[in-house]
């Protein structure tokens, strides 16, 4: 997978925390694969070394991803957040697969992650995450073909990612490349799939 947004004003990345007191509204755009994708946020911080980050997504209009984010930032370089999201597909059948089978998406989870700032200067800074994606409300589809919600509490994946983001007059240009260790679904190939996003940051302020 292949990600590439642009964004006009983005919540920090890595294990930088949005200062108490302060809010703001993000907005993001680019290319999933080959799908449109747009993305719409708001961060706050709420208390020190706390902020919550809600956001929006939608992958053309078929995959939407509701998600809030809890971030603690504890130390100096080290940070954990969980994020709680909703997700689903707004058509039933993705190139002759059904949507409800889809190893991604459909249905909530809560996905802890603890994150490390390896390095830490002022043109450019270096980061790991690592966590996963718990499953607790899922999809079922019966012999009758009729699909129904029910509580399930399954770990869906496991990921480690590491983040770059170099500093500039202009704003951040950051990658970020992740490994995706499927556990839930029966999906192996290169046993993890590929998962890379580069952008570049700015405000409008």
């Amino acid at each position: 997978m292949l990600c590439a947004f642009w964004l006009a004003s983005s919540p920090t990345q890595g294990t930088a925390v949005t200062p108490s007191g302060e809010a703001g509204l993000y907005v993001a755009g680019g290319l999933n694969v080959a799908l449109p994708t747009v993305t719409l946020g708001a961060i706050a911080g709420v208390a020190d070394g706390f902020d919550l980050d809600f956001r929006y997504d939608t992958h053309a209009g078929l995959v939407h991803d509701v998600g809030l984010t809890a971030r603690f930032a504890w130390a100096e370089r080290f940070a954990a957040a969980v994020n709680v999201s909703y997700s689903f597909f707004a058509i039933e059948e993705v190139s002759g697969i059904l949507a409800v089978r889809a190893p991604f998406s459909n249905g909530a989870t809560v996905a802890p992650d603890v994150r490390w700032r390896v390095l830490d200067r002022k043109d450019h800074h270096l980061s790991l995450m690592g966590g996963a994606s718990v499953r607790w409300l899922g999809l079922e589809e019966d012999e009758f073909g009729t699909v129904s919600r029910r509580l399930e509490f399954s770990v869906r994946h496991a990921f480690l990612e590491v983040g770059a983001e170099w500093i500039g007059d202009s704003g951040s240009t950051w990658l970020r490349v992740r490994a995706v260790v499927p556990i839930e679904a029966e999906f192996r190939v290169l046993g993890y799939l590929p998962w890379i996003v580069v952008g570049h940051t700015w405000s409008l302020q």
